[in-house]
């Protein structure tokens, strides 16, 4: 069995609580060491261990596979809690103190669309703010705990956040993470060329139940055409978690009926292939149930079969794969801007080159980052021709 098939069986394994499938996958042909490294790299692993539960041929399974699962499981179940109970802390922080917010993914995605909400496993949460709102909100999680994954100085940071979409904070307890949140004034890298930030998402905000708290957030239909753009733009479709995210909201939208609002946002937003080729590759995978007019329109869409076609579970991080498939992707605006934006960014300093080198005054010695860059780029460019 390929990796690809891998993955695949994988998806539906993990879609069977949801669906009659269960029958309809053979075991005999399964690689179990490969499908649970997959799992792990996937983060499916509950997925994987309640699905396996309701397959028809369930006594075909190791029974060591599914002890491990099951631990494993219920590590990343707690682990879900925490997050969740994070989320409703960090709500309720934020509209305390009158600051304009939405959350997003994670969390807000598991209640939305999935019905068994402890499964679907998530570290971190997402949080879309005013970029003006960035330094209030830096003194409030300070307070809470919170404090960058990547430190800097005044000077540094604000350097370094002209190129950025969000800011990574974290809340260490005894030297380890204990919570993770992503502070985000764009949904898109600014080099994308398309700023999509809080305002634009406003026709779509509404309050929802986590819990008995009411949370900030969008509408189902803009919630998954941002994680067509978050899985699709920013992930390039790389995990199998992805997709089963689109193909649990396409469900859900289908139900209510929900397409021309995913539409009208997808356009106004100016991501409607983003949205196309997500359908495409769940289908191609997941054999996800899409509405004929959606899939028609898709299908018309020669880019996203096109990206469909090409797609690979092996993320391409190289500076050109990453601009080729912002440029493809993209169906508004110049993309000769984009390529100029994706330059100007390849050639500004970022966290990652102050990870890798620590310099004892980022403030004054910055410059020296633009010079650490290129130096950064071909160990990188050099490590991964190691592996290849």
């Amino acid at each position: 069995m390929s990796s690809s098939d891998t993955i695949s069986v994988l998806g539906k394994i993990c879609l069977i609580p949801y669906s009659n499938s269960g029958s309809s996958i053979s075991v005999g042909s399964i690689e179990w060491k490969e499908l649970v490294r997959a799992a792990h790299a996937h983060s499916v692993i509950p997925m994987l261990y309640d699905g396996l539960k309701g397959l028809s041929a369930q006594h075909e399974v190791p029974y060591e596979f599914m002890e491990y699962l099951k631990v494993e499981s219920k590590k990343i179940f707690v682990k879900n809690l925490r997050v969740r109970s994070e989320l409703i802390a960090l709500s309720e922080l934020l509209s305390n103190n009158d600051i304009d917010h939405v959350f997003y993914k994670g969390v807000v995605v598991v209640e939305m669309f999935y019905q068994r909400s402890g499964l679907r496993e998530f570290n971190d949460n997402d949080i879309l703010i005013k970029y003006d709102d960035l330094p209030r909100i830096r003194a409030l999680f300070q307070d809470r705990g919170y404090e960058p994954i990547t430190p800097l100085n005044e000077i540094g940071e604000k350097k370094i956040l002209k190129f950025e979409k969000e800011l990574s904070l974290v809340k260490r307890k005894d030297g380890k993470i204990l919570h993770e949140a992503d502070v985000h004034w764009m949904l898109l890298r600014p080099s994308f060329g398309m700023p999509i930030a809080y305002d634009e998402l406003r026709p779509d905000m509404i309050e929802m139940k986590v819990g008995s708290t009411d949370v900030n957030t969008v509408t189902a239909e803009c919630s998954f055409v941002i994680l067509c753009i978050h899985h699709g733009v920013n992930e390039g479709w790389s995990k199998i978690k992805y997709l089963l995210d689109i193909h649990m909201a396409v469900e859900h939208i289908s139900a209510s009926g929900g397409w021309k609002d995913v539409k009208a946002c997808a356009e106004r937003l100016g991501v409607l292939r983003v949205v196309h080729a997500s359908l495409l590759i769940a289908k191609r995978y997941l054999d996800t149930a899409i509405p004929e007019e959606i899939m028609s329109e898709a299908l018309s869409d020669r880019s996203a079969q096109e990206i469909c076609d090409a797609h690979t579970f092996v993320k391409d991080e190289s500076h050109w794969g990453e601009l080729k498939r912002k440029i493809t992707l993209r169906n508004r605006g110049s993309k000769l801007g984009l390529v100029f934006h994706h330059l100007l960014e390849l050639a500004s300093p970022n966290y990652a080159d102050q990870e890798f080198v620590r310099l004892p005054n980022p403030g004054k010695m910055f410059w020296l980052y633009y010079l650490i860059k290129p130096i950064r780029i071909l160990s990188k460019g050099e490590n991964r021709n190691k592996f290849n």
